[in-house]
C-alpha cells in the first residue's frame, strides 16, 4: 500500500512539473513572438513589408485601409474609386480605433489566433481519442501500432508553428487584414471543436462578410452539427438561422454606415471579377494579363468555380470528419482565391500537427518542404530582377508562384491521402489479404 501511495504521489509530482514546464514554454513562446513583432515594427520594417506583393494584396493591404479611412473622414465615399475593397464595418472599426492602438490590435489578434489554434488542438485531440475508444472494436487486430496516441506537446507545436512562422510574423508586421481573417477562422474552428455551433455559424458569417470565400466553411459546421447532435434538424436549422441573420445584419449594417449599397461591387465584385492584375502569389493575375478580353468572362467563371466546386466531393468523402474537411477547404481557398499571398497559408499550415499520426503515410514531405523553402527565397529575388533590375520579366516571377502553388497542391493531396490510407488500414489491417488469401497490394486512386 505504501509503495502504491508513493507511486501515485510521484505521478502527481511529475504531472504538476510537466504542467508548470508547459506553462513556462507557452509564456516564453508568446513573449518571444511579441518581442519579435514589436522590434520589426519599431525599426520600421512594417513600411517595407506593407508594399511586398508576397505579403499584402489589394484586399488585405493596410495602405488601402488608410485610404478608405481618409476618404471616409473627408465625407467622400471610399467605394467610388478603385482603392477601397474592405467592408464598411471594418473601415468604421479602424476609423474609431485610435491610431496608437492599431499596432497593438494586430499583435494581440495574432497572438490570440495562435492561442486559439493551440486550444483547438487540445480539444480536437481529446475528441479523436474519444472517437477511437468508441470505434476500436471495429478496427483490425494488427492495427494497434497505428492507433492515435496521446501527445501532450502537439498543441505547443501548433502554437509555435503559427506564431513563429515567418510569414505569420511578416503579415502581422505589415498590418495585413488577413490577421483578422485568421483570428475569426481560428475562433470558428475552436467553436466547432467545442460544440458551440451557434458561435461557429456567426463566425462563418463574419469571415464571409470580410473575404467571401470562407462562406464554404458553413458546410463543415453543418456536418459537425449533424454528427454531434445526431442529425437533429432543429439544431441544424438554428445554425443556418444564426448564419443568415448575422450575415444579413452585417450587410445591412454596412448599408447604414455607408448610406449606399455600392460597397457590394467594390468588395465582393472586386473579389469575384478580379479586375486588379497586380502581381501576387496567386494564379489569376498572369493568366488574365495574357488573355484576350472576349475569353475573360468564361475563364473567370471557370477559375472561381474551382474555389467552390471541390467542397461538394470533399464534403461527401469527409462527411464524418468536419475538421479535416475544414483544413481541405481552407487550403483550397488559399490556392484558388483571386488575390493570394504567402500569409494566407499560415493558418492551414499550423493545423497540420492535428494529424501528426499521419506523418508515416505522407510520401512527399521533403519535396514539399524544399519547394516552400526555395519559392520563399526566389519570389523576392525574381521580383527584384523583374521590377528593379530590369533583368527579367513576368515569366520569372510567375514561374515561382506556380511552383509555390504546386507545393500547396502536393501538401493538401499528401495530407488527404495519408488520412484515407490510415483509415483504410484501421479497417482492413496493415497487411490486407486478397480473396484467395494472398497478401494484397493497396492502390489508392
Amino acid at each position: 500500500m505504501k509503495n502504491k501511495g508513493k507511486t501515485e504521489e510521484m505521478k502527481a509530482l511529475k504531472s504538476r512539473h510537466g504542467t508548470a514546464s508547459m506553462i513556462l514554454k507557452w509564456t516564453l513562446t508568446i513573449l518571444f513572438s511579441t518581442v519579435v513583432r514589436w522590434l520589426l515594427i519599431y525599426f520600421d520594417f512594417g513600411e517595407v513589408f506593407k508594399r511586398r506583393v508576397e505579403i499584402s494584396s489589394p484586399i488585405t493591404s493596410w495602405f488601402r485601409v488608410e485610404e478608405c479611412i481618409t476618404l471616409s473622414q473627408l465625407g467622400l465615399s471610399p467605394y467610388s474609386g478603385d482603392v477601397c475593397h474592405q467592408p464598411p464595418l471594418i473601415v468604421e472599426m479602424f476609423k474609431l480605433l485610435p491610431s496608437k492602438w492599431t499596432v497593438p490590435f494586430f499583435v494581440m489578434a495574432d497572438l490570440a489566433t495562435g492561442i486559439m489554434l493551440s486550444k483547438l488542438c487540445q480539444c480536437y485531440t481529446a475528441s479523436q481519442l474519444s472517437a477511437q475508444d468508441s470505434e476500436k472494436k471495429e478496427y483490425a487486430a494488427d492495427t494497434k501500432s497505428i492507433w492515435i496516441k496521446e501527445n501532450s506537446i502537439v498543441h505547443f507545436i501548433v502554437l509555435n508553428l503559427y506564431l513563429l512562422n515567418p510569414f505569420t510574423i511578416l503579415t502581422c508586421v505589415a498590418q495585413s487584414t488577413n490577421v483578422i481573417n485568421n483570428f475569426v477562422i481560428s475562433l470558428l474552428l475552436f467553436s466547432m471543436s467545442k460544440g458551440y455551433w451557434s458561435m461557429a455559424s456567426i463566425c462563418v458569417a463574419f469571415v464571409s462578410y470580410i473575404s467571401l470565400y470562407p462562406i464554404m466553411l458553413i458546410v463543415p459546421v453543418i456536418l459537425s452539427v449533424k454528427k454531434g447532435a445526431n442529425g437533429n434538424m432543429l439544431k441544424i436549422f438554428a445554425c443556418l438561422t444564426w448564419f443568415f441573420l448575422t450575415l444579413f445584419a452585417l450587410l445591412y449594417g454596412s448599408y447604414v454606415v455607408n448610406h449606399s449599397w455600392d460597397y457590394i461591387d467594390a468588395v465582393y465584385g472586386f473579389i469575384l471579377q478580379a479586375p486588379d492584375l497586380t502581381p501576387n502569389m496567386g494564379l489569376f493575375w498572369y493568366f488574365f494579363l495574357e488573355m484576350f478580353d472576349h475569353f475573360r468572362l468564361f475563364f473567370l467563371v471557370v477559375y472561381q468555380i474551382n474555389v467552390f466546386i471541390y467542397a461538394i466531393p470533399l464534403a461527401i468523402v469527409f462527411r464524418n470528419r468536419p475538421m479535416i474537411l475544414s483544413y481541405a477547404l481552407l487550403s483550397l481557398m488559399v490556392l484558388f482565391q483571386s488575390y493570394s499571398n504567402m500569409g494566407n497559408l499560415s493558418l492551414p499550415f499550423a493545423l497540420i500537427p492535428l494529424w501528426s499520426h499521419l506523418y508515416p503515410y505522407m510520401r512527399n514531405f521533403l519535396l514539399i518542404a524544399g519547394m516552400f523553402f526555395f519559392t520563399s527565397l526566389l519570389a523576392p529575388s525574381m521580383w527584384y530582377l523583374w521590377i528593379y533590375a530590369g533583368m527579367g520579366n513576368a515569366n520569372f516571377f510567375y514561374a515561382v508562384t506556380l511552383a509555390y502553388n504546386t507545393a500547396q497542391v502536393f501538401l493538401l493531396s499528401d495530407v488527404l491521402y495519408a488520412f484515407l490510407r490510415h483509415r483504410f488500414h484501421l479497417k482492413n489491417g496493415l497487411s490486407p489479404k486478397t480473396k484467395d488469401g494472398k497478401e494484397g497490394i493497396v492502390i489508392m486512386k
